[in-house]
């Protein structure tokens, strides 16, 4: 089946769709295909096998797991997994040897018209380097500066639902992930992808961090068999314009910038320091 919907010159410029699909929810796999019938040509479509944190040989034991710990286990294990998912898609763009690809959760609607895949070609065009270009975010608005159209540089914002990254990119960020033994330590610390993305990537690495917005996916509000097990998909529309680093807001952000760094880095430090001495807390979201 040929795309019906985006225009050839998508697909000269994307190398791949990775959709991130348990093995254990061919159902969902199935929604995604039905509901992005016609969007992406076949052989640009890959599915990747989830990873279940919960079925990690390393899950519910000690020091990381405790009795402080208690039912909230069951979210940490999906957050784990979800870390190490995203981290898989990373590994898969270099090694396929690919330019660039987009990463979605199964729970995704691509865009729905070609205006929308030609703004996304638009952007593209405009990437140089290691890149992260968000197609959806939440609702934490960034500081950011216009670059025309929908796309804006940003600094780091929530969302792991759909994002094109760069080869260059994949690489810087790998090192910095966790490995399957030191999962849990790395969660005590950073919590779930999407925070260290936000948090750190764009400090840590040499990746440049992009946003479209208007946003041209839809996150689905079937919920999330590998992260936390619930999601409001109103959080995720495109309601939530950045905020214009040129302005007074921008410039208060800016010189505020070293003191917010600093309070995160410590408050990732205690984390790591509380969860070592009597495991991971009950799980709150940000």
């Amino acid at each position: 089946m040929e795309s019906t919907t985006s225009p050839d010159n998508v697909w000269s410029i994307v190398d791949a769709v990775i959709v991130i699909n348990l093995d254990t929810r061919p159902d969902r796999w199935e929604y995604f295909q039905k509901l992005n019938a016609g969007k992406v040509p076949p052989e640009k479509l890959h599915r990747l096998s989830a990873v279940n944190g919960r079925e990690l040989p390393s899950y519910g034991k000690a020091p990381w797991f405790t009795t402080r710990t208690g039912e909230r286990a069951r979210i940490w294990g999906g957050v784990g997994g979800c870390i190490l998912s995203h981290r898989n898609a990373l590994r898969m763009v270099v090694e396929k040897g690919w330019r660039n690809a987009l990463i979605v959760e199964d729970d995704v609607s691509l865009p729905e018209t070609r205006e929308q895949w030609v703004e996304l070609v638009d952007a593209l065009r405009r990437m140089r380097g290691a890149w992260f270009l968000y197609l959806g975010y939440g609702n934490s608005r960034p500081y950011a500066r216009h670059l025309g159209g929908r796309l804006w540089r940003s600094e780091g914002v929530l969302g792991t639902f759909a994002y094109m990254v760069s080869r260059e990119a994949c690489a810087s960020v790998l090192p910095h992930l966790p490995s399957d033994d030191d999962l849990w330590r790395w969660v005590s610390r950073y919590r779930a992808i999407d925070t260290w993305y936000a948090d750190y990537m764009p400090y840590v690495t040499q990746v440049r961090v992009h946003v479209l917005n208007p946003t041209i996916v839809e996150h689905q509000d079937v919920g999330s068999d590998i992260a936390t097990g619930s999601c409001d998909a109103s959080t995720f529309l495109s309601a939530c314009p950045p905020r214009p680093r040129a302005s007074l807001g921008g410039f208060l952000h800016l010189i505020t910038h070293p003191f917010r760094r600093l309070k995160v880095r410590l408050n990732s430090l205690r984390t790591l320091r509380r969860a070592t001495k009597g495991g991971l807390p009950g799980y709150r979201r940000r």
